[in-house]
């Protein structure tokens, strides 16, 4: 017969078995309130920031677009002095920045997105930086494949930028449509009555 003593240390592992059982169901339950908490911000936070996101891939575009068609043109000193003039204008455009605070909120959003903003506006600056510490005069002096070197350079870091933006332009309107999306037009306008 069970005395009271192995009675209590029965009750006592039913209910540190029960305790283990109810934090690990709370603890799961609020974990699914903080990630949907989480995906919610990230959403608000990408409403915010997708129209500047847009505006900044429409400005790399237009840049690229003056860039194009180089290799067709660039056939003397003078035409690659000309480029890299080009690129310092476009480069004077004054870049949005995107606070931190603003990023570690995207970072639930699919594919990295947070992480390709951060990258897409580092390639950016480093590209301005870069142009802006090209003397003219100095590049004018170089051999033609340097000077080639140097464009393909500039070049390359505007297609990372607009490969970057694309994507992440994307995903933040994607996201943002989520909690706002775009009224359609009988909210806008009322039904159509016959």
């Amino acid at each position: 017969m069970p005395t009271y003593k192995d009675i209590l240390d029965a009750l006592a592992v039913l209910g540190t078995f029960g305790a283990v059982v109810t934090s690990l169901y709370l603890a799961s339950r609020t974990d699914g309130r903080i990630h949907a908490e989480a995906t919610d911000r990230s959403n608000l936070y990408a409403a915010r920031i997708s129209v500047r996101l847009s505006q900044l891939l429409a400005y790399v575009r237009s840049w690229q677009a003056h860039i194009v068609f180089r290799d067709l043109t660039l056939t003397d000193a003078a035409a690659r002095r000309a480029q890299l003039r080009l690129h310092k204008r476009l480069a004077t455009e004054h870049l949005p920045t995107v606070p931190m605070e603003f990023l570690c909120a995207l970072s639930p959003l699919p594919n990295n997105c947070a992480h390709r903003i951060a990258r897409a506006l580092d390639c950016l600056e480093l590209l301005q930086s870069r142009i802006n510490s090209i003397h003219e005069p100095e590049f004018g002096e170089r051999d033609p494949a340097h000077q080639d070197r140097i464009l393909d350079d500039l070049d390359g870091w505007l297609n990372e930028a607009e490969g970057l933006l694309k994507m992440t332009s994307a995903e933040c309107t994607k996201a943002a449509n989520i909690g706002a999306p775009r009224p359609t037009s009988e909210e806008l306008y009322g039904a159509y009555e016959e």
